[in-house]
């Protein structure tokens, strides 16, 4: 995985992580069973919780990613916009 070559650590979407890839959870790839980001009110956690993948390094967020099919690109932008008001 493109994330461990740079040793980044991976956070899944909470949705995506109960999720089946090949015989795999997808909660598998995850090395978080929290998101480390300790600042955030209670509501924002919840929508940044959703990102399908954020990056981190050193327990900072440095890149995230939605994949979109089933949700639409307005959800996904608003997911961003709370990460980075953190």
């Amino acid at each position: 995985n493109l994330a461990k070559l740079m040793k980044y650590k991976v956070w899944i979407g909470k949705k995506e992580q109960g999720e089946d890839y090949g015989g795999i959870k997808l909660k598998d790839f995850c090395d978080y069973e929290k998101l480390p980001i300790l600042e955030l009110k209670k509501e924002a956690r919840k929508i940044i919780e959703q990102i399908d993948i954020i990056w981190f390094n050193n327990d900072l967020p440095i890149a995230a990613f939605e994949v979109e099919n089933s949700t639409n690109v307005q959800t996904g932008i608003m997911r961003f916009v709370n990460l980075i008001k953190k």
